[in-house]
């Protein structure tokens, strides 16, 4: 061989496996970068949506505080009104009234809404102590206002925002289905369906839910594929959307694995 064959042969290129293989280990690195900064977002949202709830709860914890171990009362028609996902009147377990669908469910002989919006303890507990100064610290980022002069038509002025997590759309418009956004819930011990749905309230105390980054509080009305799914796959999916979600307080855990007759009558896609 001589000298011109040999540094003709050191100066060539690469072949087409070593150039798949650099492509490979790029697209690795890539994903490897983007699944990390997926986790670093994602427990960013965390920690601001974890905060959102420690702030609404020092807020309940002044409310009781200046009422003297009081919790807040549970006024069912206080949720009038609060968003939520669309069911035409008259469907069965539908609490309905003015000709609007307000997502309220049957459950032990009684009315409750599905989605309890925290906005109603914002109303309830305002000019009580410093509880406007706590929720004074919540971004406005984090503030919609889901009732008021959009929905004068139906007799409602109401302008206590509802919390939006930090997982929640920025462009949410009317009419504000719950389905469409990312609200912070409100379990208060006597609304028995919520405790059903999402966890039970420890000592009699109310606390604050979200859904975390899955978007899906765990509600049966969120699980559109219940009517292909056997009772072990419901559960199986109610107990996934559960793992994700943030509270303010420590929570009494569901059960879901040993569901029975409760399973039926409160998850179960009717």
């Amino acid at each position: 061989m001589t000298r011109r064959s040999m540094k003709s042969s050191a100066r060539r290129g690469f072949t087409l496996i070593e150039v798949l293989v650099v492509i490979g280990v790029v697209l690795l690195l890539m994903t490897i970068s983007v699944a990390a900064g997926r986790a670093v977002i994602g427990g960013q949202k965390g920690k601001v949506t974890q905060s959102l709830l420690n702030t609404l709860d020092r807020a309940l914890e002044e409310y009781i505080t200046v009422n003297n171990g009081v919790i807040p009362a549970y006024v069912d028609t206080a949720y009038d009104m609060v968003p939520g996902p669309f069911l035409s009147p008259g469907v069965d377990n539908v609490y309905s009234e003015g000709g609007d669908s307000l997502a309220f469910t049957m459950f032990n002989g009684r009315a409750y809404p599905r989605f309890p919006d925290a906005s109603v303890f914002l109303k309830q507990a305002k000019g009580t102590g410093v509880v406007d100064e706590i929720i004074g610290g919540i971004p406005e980022s984090s503030l919609a206002i889901t009732r008021g002069e959009e929905n004068a038509n139906l007799g409602d002025q109401d302008l206590t925002p509802s919390v939006i997590d930090a997982w929640g759309s920025k462009d949410w418009d009317a009419p504000w289905y719950t389905l469409d956004q990312q609200l912070i819930l409100y379990v208060h011990p006597t609304n028995q369906l919520a405790q059903n749905l999402y966890g039970r309230c420890v000592n009699g105390r109310p606390y604050f839910l979200s859904a975390g980054p899955d978007k899906v509080y765990g509600n049966w009305v969120e699980m559109q594929n219940f009517g292909t799914l056997t009772e072990q796959e419901r559960r199986q999916a109610v107990q996934d959307a559960l793992k994700d979600n943030l509270m303010s307080s420590p929570v009494a855990p569901l059960d879901t694995a040993n569901l029975t007759s409760d399973f039926n009558s409160t998850y179960r896609n009717r």
